[in-house]
């Protein structure tokens, strides 16, 4: 397929790897809540000619949130 790869027609192919892993990286905030965030490839082309390639991918992201308090007797 022709692309356009930093401001130049190209010749590139798809590849397709094999998911070895994807891992999450995890952040613990102040106030107890967990954010998880990973990047997850959608599509890799080669470049035909060259030693690079062209990765689409998406972020994916969770939070968790912590148990509310319970309220306070009066």
């Amino acid at each position: 397929m022709k692309i356009i790869y930093k401001g130049k027609q190209v010749e590139a192919h798809q590849v397709f790897p094999v998911t070895e892993n994807e891992p999450w990286n995890e952040y613990q905030l102040e106030n107890g809540t967990r954010v998880r965030m990973k990047t997850v490839a959608q599509r890799i082309l080669k470049i035909e000619g060259m030693d690079e390639y062209l990765i689409h991918s998406s972020n994916i992201m969770a939070v968790d949130l912590p148990e509310p308090e319970p309220p306070a007797d009066k």
